[in-house]
């Protein structure tokens, strides 16, 4: 099922031609998304959860008198779950374009910031579930000692409001990511062959990037159960990135109608968390016709592990 959400935009864009050879311009844009959803009460597993839960066998609510380590039951006193997000994505995109002794060229900053934060409701704090089944003497009532016992035998709507108000939570997330990039690319026909003009690009760009996610403090010792406990992620690097390319025709046919052509290009990716790494490619196109191509490429390739997948916190599963 999807998830209803609501999602405002702003965006603004701008240019201005400096001369005839040099273009400019500017975006701006904002976008606020808020969702919110819903799922049944939290359910009890005391065998399974993170924190160890054994009800006591003195305690009040036990009519066994002795331990019990699996108990299931789902807290339908319990309001049902519901989650509520909200992120704000703000972007800037300054761009410089220009033309100079035959280079087609272009100049470009970029800075977004993704901010997001979680609400989630009717979560069950484990902290005080597991005082509030255990032993009597550790928990003789609210006013007492501040605990509450807490009665998962009874038949639903045995838990009342009291218990309820011990046990419910709601758990608060914050996060927020950051890209900041510079980028200079050009491209020019480089000069003639016998069989055409050989096409040249490079590029260079730099691009810092960070993330950060906290959970709260329950969220973070793993003391909640019906939510997803996790410890705070946060990580940043810093990546340069350099490359060129070039289209090469080796041959065509005395009517022009035909022709091949070589491709060749390489990139280094340089991370300062995961070290440096250069990619080439190579390529041949054949041109059959004006409706007719064959292509065939070799490239080698790589993917760096996100920022989440090296910084994030044990988290559980």
């Amino acid at each position: 099922s999807l998830v209803p959400s609501q999602r405002d935009f702003i965006y603004t864009h701008a240019s201005y031609d400096f001369s005839e050879r040099i273009t400019g311009s500017v975006e701006l844009s904002y976008t606020e998304t808020k969702s919110r959803a819903n799922f049944s009460p939290t359910p009890i597993f005391t065998a399974f959860e993170l924190k160890p839960l054994t009800v006591a066998a003195d305690n009040v609510y036990n009519p066994f008198d002795t331990e019990i380590s699996d108990l299931r039951r789902r807290l339908t006193e319990l309001s049902p779950r519901r989650q509520d997000n909200n992120s704000e994505v703000e972007r800037i995109a300054l761009t410089l374009q220009g033309l100079h002794s035959g280079w087609d060229w272009e100049l470009s900053h970029s800075w977004s910031r993704n901010k997001a934060r979680e609400l989630f409701r009717g979560v069950v704090n484990a902290d005080h579930l597991q005082r509030g089944i255990g032993p009597e003497d550790d928990c003789q009532g609210q006013e007492i000692d501040g605990c509450v016992p807490i009665n998962l035998f009874g038949l639903p709507g045995s838990i009342d409001q009291s218990q309820l108000d011990y046990l419910e939570v709601t758990t608060k997330v914050a996060g927020e990511t950051k890209l900041s990039s510079y980028s200079f690319t050009a491209a020019r026909n480089l000069f003639e062959v016998p069989y055409g003009i050989v096409d040249f690009a490079l590029g260079i760009e730099y691009r810092d990037e960070s993330t950060s996610k906290k959970p709260d403090d329950l969220l973070s010792s793993g003391s909640t159960i019906g939510g997803n406990n996790f410890q705070p992620t946060h990580g940043g690097r810093d990546v340069f990135e350099t490359y060129f390319e070039s289209i090469t025709p080796i041959w065509h046919s005395a009517d022009k109608g035909q022709q091949l052509d070589i491709e060749l290009a390489l990139r280094y990716s340089s991370y300062s968390d995961f070290g440096n790494i250069t990619n080439p490619k190579y390529g041949i196109r054949w041109q059959l016709s004006d409706s007719w191509m064959l292509r065939g490429t070799h490239a080698q390739g790589f993917r760096a592990p996100t920022l989440n997948e090296l910084f994030q916190g044990n988290s559980e599963a």
